[in-house]
């Protein structure tokens, strides 16, 4: 993920949300992608939370 700019450093995680706005797309399609391509596999914690690295 690049062009960030909400003050966190770029190692830090962001939620679903966070990364959608960036991407000016709704949070539905980021699941759907994760279904789709193998390789977007963000962290997921207790409660089935989603948290994206920069990787991702």
């Amino acid at each position: 993920m690049t062009g960030f700019d909400d003050g966190k450093d770029d190692g830090a995680l962001r939620t679903i949300g966070e990364v959608s706005d960036a991407l000016g797309i709704k949070p539905h399609v980021l699941r759907y992608w994760e279904a789709q391509f193998p390789l977007l596999k963000p962290l997921k914690r207790s409660g089935g939370r989603r948290y994206y690295r920069t990787a991702d």
